[in-house]
C-alpha cells in the first residue's frame, strides 16, 4: 500500500480468487491496496472459497493448494479490522453453486467537492 496512484485510479478492481492463497494478514493488505486504488464511488470485488468443496483432498494431494476458507462473518471480520475501509460499504453474495463467496466493497462518493458557500453571520 505504498503507492497505489503509483498505477492509476480505478473505477473497478478484481482480485478473483486472489484472498484463497494468502494468510489473514496479507488479505488484509491486499483488500486495503485494491480500495486504496479505487477512485471515489469505485468498487472492489473480491472472491474466496466459502467451504471445503468435494475435491478438497486432490487439491492438497495433488496440487499442494491449501485455500484460506472464509465465510461471509469471516470476510466481515477481516473488513471490520481495516482502518482503510472507514465509510466503505460492502455486501456478500455466493456464486451459483454456493462454494464461493464475493464481496463487494463500495468506496464513497467524494463530496469534497461538492461543497456550498454559507454566509457566516
Amino acid at each position: 500500500m505504498n503507492r497505489p496512484h503509483q498505477y492509476g485510479s480505478f473505477d473497478i478492481v478484481s482480485c478473483g480468487a486472489l484472498l484463497d492463497l494468502f494468510d489473514t494478514p496479507m488479505a488484509a493488505r491486499l483488500t486495503a491496496t485494491g480500495y486504496a486504488a479505487l477512485r471515489p464511488g469505485g468498487r472492489l470485488v473480491l472472491a474466496n472459497s466459502a467451504r471445503a468443496i468435494e475435491d478438497r483432498g486432490y487439491l492438497d494431494v495433488f496440487m499442494d493448494w491449501r485455500p484460506g476458507w472464509r465465510d461471509e462473518a469471516h470476510m466481515d471480520g477481516l473488513l471490520v479490522a481495516l482502518p482503510p475501509l472507514l465509510g466503505a460499504k460492502w455486501r456478500h453474495f455466493r456464486g451459483p453453486s454456493g462454494s464461493v463467496v464475493y464481496t463487494e466493497i463500495r468506496k464513497p462518493a467524494d463530496t469534497s467537492r461538492r461543497t456550498t458557500r454559507r454566509r457566516i453571520a
